[in-house]
C-alpha cells in the first residue's frame, strides 16, 4: 500500500515515531491541519493531539452538533462543508498541509 506524502496515515505515523523516541522531529511533520468537525467530542480530542505534536490546527466547524468551547487548540472557521464557497475560502486563508475530516451528525437519524 502506498501513503501520499500529505496523508493523515503518514502524519500519525510520523507522530507515533516521534513519540517512540524515532528519528523523526516536530519540524519535519506536517505544519497546519485544518480539521472538520472539530468541535465535536473526537474532533476536539484530536485537535489536541495534534496541537501538543507541534501542528497548527485550525477547526472548520458550523456548530450545530459542535460546541465552541471544545475549541481549545487553535483558531476557528464557523462554516457548513454543504457551503462550497466557504470551504474554498477556508482553505485558501488557511492553506492546510493536511485536512482531517471528523465533520458529521451524530445520530443516526440524520445520517441515514
Amino acid at each position: 500500500m502506498s501513503i501520499a506524502p500529505g496523508s493523515l496515515v503518514l502524519a500519525l505515523w510520523r507522530l507515533w515515531l516521534y513519540q517512540q523516541g524515532g528519528t523523526e522531529t516536530v519540524e519535519h511533520l506536517v505544519k497546519t491541519i485544518l480539521v472538520t468537525g472539530g468541535a465535536g467530542y473526537v474532533g476536539s480530542h484530536c485537535c489536541k493531539a495534534f496541537s501538543r505534536a507541534g501542528y497548527r490546527v485550525v477547526v472548520f466547524d458550523n456548530l450545530y452538533r459542535g460546541w465552541r468551547d471544545l475549541v481549545q487548540w487553535g483558531d476557528l472557521i464557523e462554516g457548513d462543508l454543504l457551503d462550497a464557497t466557504a470551504v474554498g475560502r477556508a482553505v485558501a486563508e488557511v492553506k492546510p498541509d493536511l485536512v482531517a475530516h471528523f465533520a458529521a451528525l451524530t445520530y443516526v437519524g440524520e445520517s441515514v
